[in-house]
């Protein structure tokens, strides 16, 4: 049974995708260390999805002890980001995985990405960290 938390949390989620959502093709592959391949065990889906192009950034933590310092190093860790509602992550029917294809369907002349991480939020909404996919010379 889900809490009156979980309901709101869910609804919200489903405004912002209904406000702000675009299709989002996602291409599942199987990556090796020489070698890029469709994975014929997850089939290509397309998901609404919210992409965002502002450079993902994190501070620089280390080795160092006590709190965080106040203008600490930070460093990008993202070219783009495509945030997916818990909905549209249990529609896909499997995991994602890095490597994985990620093409902006609303944006045509875009250009291509790959997950670098999918970062998990606990609601079932996942944040995928984007790098630019290599373009054929």
């Amino acid at each position: 049974m889900s809490s009156p938390f979980s309901e709101i949390d869910a609804s919200s989620q489903a405004v912002m995708i209904s406000k702000f959502g675009e299709d989002i093709r996602i291409t599942p592959r199987l990556v090796g260390n020489y070698s890029v391949a469709t994975d014929p065990g997850r089939a290509t889906k397309t998901v609404k999805g919210i992409p965002s192009f502002l450079p993902g950034a994190a501070d620089m933590k280390g080795q160092r002890a006590g709190g965080d310092l106040v203008g600490a190093s930070r460093i990008q860790i993202s070219e783009a980001e495509v945030w997916l509602d818990a909905a549209g992550v249990a529609s896909l029917g499997y995991e994602l995985r890095k490597g994985d294809l990620v093409e902006l369907l609303d944006k045509p002349g875009s250009p291509t990405f790959s997950i670098a991480r999918a970062d998990d939020h606990g609601d079932g909404a996942l944040t995928l960290i984007l790098t630019l996919e290599a373009q054929p010379s």
